[in-house]
């Protein structure tokens, strides 16, 4: 083990277990940072990029979503800056990685049905419910990313990702406007529930009843 990974060890747990407390859960895949394998030098990250790609691993997708959201917060910015340019790099000669990062997120459920009807939680504790982040957020979020990656796009927020491409003609600008709009307004509506949830004294969540919406 190398000198410093302890404290690595205790501030990643640390920071996984405080967003959890505050609404983001622990995620059932363990794609938090408390997993060591996002604990890396700039030697192993590039030599961990080059197999994911290479193997074409089950979780390619789902990496490389956490990997191209990265961003530097501390320390010497170049190493960062290294990795991400290798990433960059790798994925613009493998364009199967943006097919492989649409078939999972098209896998995921648009909570719409006959005649725009909600489709919520038939049973259990968020019966009547609909979850606005895996049901709404995500679909924005990850289509940008996935523009983002395909135009060489390097900026990290969803905001920034979609006036870049924009600006870069890459979407219209009426487009952009739109996907702009409606992630505010999920956001608001995500963010809306989880206050309220906290000053209840509930579990924090981004689930929402339907009915509380306006028309």
């Amino acid at each position: 083990m190398i000198p410093y990974d302890p404290y690595y060890v205790d501030l990643t747990c640390t920071f996984s277990d405080l967003l959890h407390e505050v609404g983001f859960e622990h995620c059932s895949g363990h794609i938090m940072a408390n997993n060591p394998i996002w604990r890396k030098s700039l030697k192993e990250w590039k030599a961990q990029i080059q197999y994911w790609v290479d193997n074409q691993v089950p979780e390619l997708g789902r990496f490389s979503t956490v990997l191209f959201d990265a961003a530097p917060i501390f320390g010497d910015y170049s190493l960062f800056q290294q990795m991400h340019d290798w990433a960059f790099t790798i994925i613009n000669r493998h364009h199967e990685v943006s097919r492989l990062m649409h078939d999972e997120e098209a896998s995921h459920r648009v909570p719409t049905g006959f005649m725009g009807r909600f489709i919520t939680e038939k049973e259990g504790e968020h019966k009547g419910e609909f979850e606005l982040k895996r049901s709404g957020l995500i679909f924005i979020v990850e289509g940008i990313r996935i523009l983002a990656l395909r135009h060489n796009v390097r900026e990290v927020s969803t905001l920034k990702r979609i006036r870049s491409l924009v600006k870069t003609k890459c979407i219209h600008p009426d487009d952009g406007e739109y996907f702009e709009a409606a992630y505010l307004f999920l956001q608001d509506l995500a963010l809306r529930a989880q206050t309220e949830k906290f000053l209840a004294g509930k579990t924090i969540d981004t689930f929402i009843n339907p009915k509380s919406l306006s028309q």
